[in-house]
């Protein structure tokens, strides 16, 4: 089981983003062996903070460009094998799978990118990160991340300051792709 959580902090200002700073955190109420979430074969869209229970319902996610009021946040927890498009407009991080560094018996699994087109981004493209809450600190091993793929066309256009993809796991044996 994964969650998402859509975050709509920039650099600490109250400024408010459009569907910004995507991030995967570990599920730490589940575990590895806790209950699988089998999702509707539904496509849900997700457009205002209002569709967010409905969409998490569905075997396909689809976020479109929204403004999340600054200081907000939303938690998506999909179904196993959700498909999740991002549709809006991204500024800071594209794709990005962040988990616990201190977190254990969790995992993030079964995450599919597919057909995302974002520009702009200034920090990171893909970041694949288990130190949160640092930005490539020093990595946990508690939370698994596996499964991840990105399929169809992902495009991804970063800043000449920003990096297209950073990946910091704790180990070969808790990051698997």
């Amino acid at each position: 089981m994964l969650v998402l959580t859509v975050l709509s902090a920039f650099l600490a200002s109250a400024v408010a983003l459009q569907a910004s700073e995507t991030e995967f955190l570990g599920n730490t109420t589940h575990g590895l062996n806790g209950p699988r979430k089998i999702g509707k074969r539904c496509t849900g869209q997700i457009s205002s903070l209002a569709d967010v229970d409905a969409a998490q319902q569905c075997t396909t996610i689809v976020i479109g460009g929204f403004t999340v009021p600054a200081g907000q946040t939303f938690t998506l927890t999909p179904p196993d094998g959700a498909s999740i498009s991002l549709t809006g407009a991204l500024t800071v991080n594209g794709l990005r799978i962040k988990t616990d560094a201190t977190a254990t018996g969790s995992t993030v699994s079964n995450v599919v990118y597919s057909n995302n087109k974002l520009s702009g981004i200034t920090g990171y493209g893909v970041l694949i990160d288990q130190s949160y809450p640092s930005t490539l600190g020093t990595p946990g091993t508690g939370v698994i991340i596996n499964g991840v793929t990105f399929s169809g066309t992902n495009t991804i256009a970063v800043g000449s300051s920003a990096k297209r993809v950073e990946v910091n796991c704790g180990s070969t044996s808790s990051c698997t792709g």
